[in-house]
């Protein structure tokens, strides 16, 4: 009966270690969240503003600069909701958070994860010197990976990549 209720108690004590991890967790997940709204919320009349020629571009990047990788995430959700010419205002602030190298890095990941949010990201910050990086992402075995280095590309709107933007998608039995 004694290794019974040690037994209990061990467990008991294990679920309640699990369920204050848990809790924690799910305390630090909250504050990320209503962080990132109060960012979004702060910012994003900025952005709206420098868009329409209202805001000053100096104040604008000084906001966006206190969370880059929240700016980042503000900045292609802005610029989906764009067309292509306007999404083109976007490209000296994406420009501003110095984040195009670390994302061409990401490229060469293992992860194919990695790999597919980077060149999606690559082409909403409209960065030329990011298409080389996205032209040999071209050749990646995932096909999703590939097809996201291709719109990154469209997105960054050189002509003379056309070509090499159709062949990628070329995949017999596939498309």
């Amino acid at each position: 009966m004694e290794i019974a209720w040690r037994v209990a108690l061990v467990l008991t004590a294990m679920s309640a270690v699990t369920l204050l991890a848990i809790l924690l967790v799910r305390l630090k997940t909250q504050s990320a969240i209503r962080r990132s709204e109060r960012f979004c919320r702060k910012v994003e009349p900025l952005v709206t503003a420098y868009i329409a020629g209202r805001g000053s571009e100096d104040n604008t990047v000084a906001a966006l600069r206190a969370e880059p990788q929240e700016a980042l995430a503000l900045l292609i959700e802005i610029a989906g909701r764009l067309e292509a010419p306007a999404r083109a205002k976007l490209y000296p602030l994406c420009a501003s958070l110095a984040l195009a190298p670390r994302e061409i890095a990401a490229l060469k990941s293992r992860k194919w994860e990695v790999r597919l949010q980077a060149a999606e990201r690559l082409g909403y910050m409209g960065d030329p010197a990011a298409t080389q990086a996205l032209l040999a992402t071209l050749g990646d075995e995932i096909l999703a990976v590939r097809c996201a280095a291709a719109r990154s590309l469209a997105m960054i709107g050189d002509p003379a990549h056309v070509r090499a933007i159709l062949e990628a998608r070329d995949v017999p039995g596939e498309m």
